[in-house]
């Protein structure tokens, strides 16, 4: 009994990160979204999505838009190298202040 109380209290502080990786377009929200209920069945945990261009989306076409006056250009070598990594780095960094609070995270950002 002592055994299985142990292990369950120490399942309880295991976290999850999660990635869905793709090409933009390719659905990695939808999937995330749709499995978000049978992962928290399956651990016991809730998640929470960190979607890249829900979180960053907006101010970087505010940002890439008044460099290039093209707010949709996130192949242009001035997004690449000032904005992109940065994005990433943040979105990494949010991620693993969740889970220091105990937080479990899905990931969605595109990839190439």
């Amino acid at each position: 009994m002592q055994n299985a109380i142990h292990r369950r209290k120490t399942e309880l502080l295991v976290k999850h990160l999660l990635f869905f990786c793709g090409h933009a377009g390719s659905g990695k929200t939808t999937l995330a979204k749709r499995q978000f209920a049978p992962l928290v069945k399956a651990t016991g945990n809730a998640f929470c999505l960190l979607d890249k261009d829900t979180l960053y989306g907006a101010y970087s076409a505010v940002a890439i838009g008044a460099l290039t006056d093209d707010p949709h250009d996130r192949d242009s070598p001035l997004f690449i190298q000032h904005l992109r990594d940065p994005e990433y780095r943040s979105l990494i960094d949010t991620a693993a202040e969740n889970l220091a609070l105990g937080v479990s995270n899905g990931m969605d950002a595109p990839t190439r």
